[in-house]
């Protein structure tokens, strides 16, 4: 189970939208991430985690992913999902006339409700203060190697103690840390808004019975769903150059059988049917064997298909190619009906749009050339009059001394400003 799950849930070969666009089984894990039930969010966190730990110690890289999957999905399921819900409760509620009779948004929340909603608080920040700085990078995790093999090994407590002694606790995660008192902070401050809230409305009110029906459920519901929506910075470390970037951790995920193996998603190119050659003349056995022994140092030059650890069938050397995620989502467009026809008429509107774009520089381009030309040319002009009118001033009598004239006059003006 532990295998197929993880698997399934953060894969080492496959991309996005290999996952998220081919395989049911992804989709209804992520589904289940997103559930608004929050006692479902809640039991399928603890079992990924009680995955991920096991063996002990656990990879870095998959305990951030656990941390910022878990909070950068409550954008959506604790965020705009409830605010959304919040919005739709208000409009009926509004229109029946029930908002003061259980008809707001909240008013089903419950004691358990609550207890789920701390419950999952509270392992985010036991993950990432008490399991995250015990935590192996890749790197020196036992059995890794430079082809990307890795995994469960006998040698997980060595590697963990001389990883420990390497790095110290405190650089495990990257940033993750100063996220995760970002969290407490709006934690805290969404926890006070909410208990000023509910005290205001039991002053207001005076009888505790309907504070308690609706009103402070209802406070519950919105500090929950604005605590919800300040988690979006998790969200944009999911992108894995961020992630990276921040959290200094070598991208991992796992194979079919559970073991842990470094992130490189593959592509197996299709082969080509073999066309029927014709059978060549019979040679010796000097030369079959010379032949025979050339073409098995070739094969083993080369490289070429091989089965790997997990059984599955891998290309190595050049023929293995990198998943490209737009051919792939073309790929995945095609299946739908009529796709084929969108893609052609979306390339035909790109191809025009970009021909439509390059008249309009080269329009731009010309008119600027037109532009400076008359600008030019009408300085020029100007600077032709000056001189001509100049040189025709001096044939006048009488002239210089209305030159002098406007010069010292020109001078005042300037002395004076």
């Amino acid at each position: 189970f532990r295998a197929f799950f993880l698997y399934h849930y953060w894969p080492c070969d496959k991309s996005a939208f290999q996952m998220y666009l081919r395989e049911p089984v992804d989709i209804a894990l992520l589904l289940i991430s997103l559930s608004p039930i929050v006692i479902v969010r809640a039991i399928f966190y603890t079992l990924l985690l009680s995955c991920l730990c096991i063996p002990w110690p656990p990879d870095e890289h998959q305990i951030v992913q656990f941390i910022l999957a878990f909070k950068g999905l409550a954008v959506f399921t604790d965020g705009c999902g409830r605010m959304v819900y919040g919005l739709l409760a208000y409009y009926y509620c509004i229109r029946a006339g029930t908002c003061a009779e259980g008809g707001t948004p909240g008013s089903q929340v419950g004691a358990w409700t609550v207890f789920f909603d701390l419950y999952q608080e509270i392992l985010v920040w036991c993950v990432c203060f008490f399991i995250l700085p015990h935590s192996v990078p890749y790197h020196l995790r036992g059995g890794a190697s430079q082809n990307g093999g890795g995994g469960a090994s006998g040698r997980h407590g060595s590697v963990a103690d001389s990883a420990e002694g390497e790095v110290g606790d405190g650089m495990r995660g990257g940033r993750m840390k100063a996220l995760l008192k970002y969290n407490l902070l709006c934690f805290a401050m969404c926890l006070s808004s909410f208990f000023s809230l509910s005290a205001r409305d039991m002053l207001a009110v005076g009888t505790q019975d309907e504070a308690l029906a609706w009103r402070v459920r209802e406070n519950f519901f919105w500090a929950r769903t604005i605590f919800g929506l300040s988690m979006f910075p998790f969200l944009f470390l999911l992108h894995p150059q961020i992630n990276k970037l921040l959290t200094h951790s070598t991208p991992t995920g796992y194979t079919r059988l559970g073991t842990l193996r470094r992130y490189n998603t593959r592509l197996r190119p299709r082969r080509r049917p073999k066309a029927k050659a014709p059978e060549p003349p019979r040679a010796s056995v000097s030369e079959t064997s010379k032949a025979t022994g050339a073409e098995g140092d070739r094969e083993q030059d080369a490289g070429g298909a091989a089965k790997g650890r997990d059984g599955e069938e891998r290309w190595d050397g050049d023929t293995v190619q990198s998943v490209d995620p737009i051919e792939d989502l073309k790929a995945a467009i095609r299946w739908f009906p009529g796709g084929s026809l969108a893609l052609r008429l979306g390339s035909v509107g790109i191809r025009g749009a970009g021909a439509g774009v390059r008249m309009a520089g080269a329009v731009i381009s010309v008119e600027i050339r037109l532009a400076s030309t008359v600008v030019s040319l009408g300085l020029r002009a100007v600077d032709s009059g000056v001189s001509t009118a100049m040189h025709i001033a001096q044939c006048i009598p009488g002239s210089d001394i209305a030159l002098q004239a406007g010069e010292a006059t020109v001078a005042l003006a300037r002395n004076t400003g």
